[in-house]
């Protein structure tokens, strides 16, 4: 319990706005409260070892009220924790090392309710992060919805590769172009979805996904070479007769690994 004195010290504190940057000194303190240099000091000492204010040493130094640090709230599905005196940058690493263990995968997150992706969590200060919620979902459940979303969205990449590599043979290739910078997105949605749900399925001993991930990503290399090139004809070949069938092949491989998922 905190006595009179004290607590008219860390009014004063408060209401100087100290800080690091701007310590009040035990002279200054004292003619506010109109105690003596050497009280302050010692009842200064108490605070300190309560962790409620801090010194700065030196010429300019003084005291100054300890950041008040809120403990960080964490949401995970139904479960609530608190971490005391601790950073979101300091947990999320091991929260994501355990829920890779657990074979989880989040598919929401948000920071103080500012909903963000996995991959820009630090764009916030972890600082200032006070509430984090997250929802996860086994890895049996997120290769279920990614696979029923390759169905329905590959065999229209397929079609569309088809139908730009028609529009270069034509001649046309300003519209084909056109199609192709709008296709570069499903593309790279593609690859991710092989590789990522490859290397998973290979660590269950299915390694046909991974294996058509492998091709599929030296074709993306050489369709990126061939539009450096100008090379119309290697490009439109390799839409229409490599890629398009690669496509077709990993939705093969994705239906097959939904199958063993069911079974």
């Amino acid at each position: 319990m905190r006595t009179i004195i004290q607590e008219s010290l860390i009014k004063v504190l408060q209401e100087r706005h100290s800080c690091y940057a701007n310590p009040i000194n035990s002279q200054t303190l004292s003619v506010a409260l109109n105690i003596t240099p050497s009280y302050v000091r010692e009842q200064m000492s108490v605070l300190q070892k309560q962790q409620l204010v801090a010194v700065r040493r030196g010429p300019k130094g003084g005291y100054y009220l300890m950041p008040t640090v809120k403990p960080l709230c964490l949401q995970i599905d139904d479960i609530t924790m608190e971490h005391q005196a601790a950073s979101f940058g300091t947990v999320y690493p091991d929260l994501v090392k355990r829920l890779n263990e657990e074979e989880k995968v989040i598919v929401e997150m948000s920071l103080n309710g500012v909903n963000v992706l996995p991959d820009g969590v630090f764009d916030v200060p972890s600082e200032k992060v006070e509430l984090v919620v997250i929802r996860t979902k086994t890895m049996e459940e997120f290769a279920l919805d990614l696979i029923e979303t390759a169905e329905e969205y590959l065999p229209k990449l397929t079609n569309g590769m088809i139908q730009i590599a028609s529009q270069f043979h034509a001649g046309r290739e300003q519209e084909a172009h056109a199609l192709l910078a709008e296709a570069i997105e499903g593309l790279e949605w593609a690859d991710s979805c092989f590789a990522g749900l490859g290397q998973w399925a290979a660590t269950k001993g299915n390694h046909e996904l991974l294996v058509v991930s492998g091709t599929y990503q030296n074709q993306i290399v050489s369709v990126s070479f061939a539009m450096e090139q100008q090379n119309i004809t290697d490009l439109a070949d390799l839409l229409e007769y490599e890629l398009a069938v690669t496509t077709e092949e990993g939705l093969k491989c994705l239906q097959v690994l939904r199958d063993l998922i069911k079974s």
